[in-house]
């Protein structure tokens, strides 16, 4: 029972990590308007679409 309560602590704690490090990145509008394209994809939501951008970055970089 102890180890349940663990565990879905931890999945609470992340899922506020979680949103806090979304809402703060809601900042960067170029970051954002490159999340909203990405979630035109169908089954692409903000976690998958936010995390392609930070990834790749700017697609029109040279180099």
């Amino acid at each position: 029972m102890c180890s349940l309560r663990l565990c879905r602590d931890t999945v609470v704690r992340l899922g506020k990590t979680e949103s806090a490090l979304v809402r703060s990145l809601e900042h960067d509008s170029l970051l954002m308007d490159r999340v909203e394209r990405l979630m035109t994809i169908p089954a692409v939501g903000p976690i998958t679409a936010l995390t392609w951008a930070l990834e790749i970055g700017d697609p029109q970089r040279t180099g």
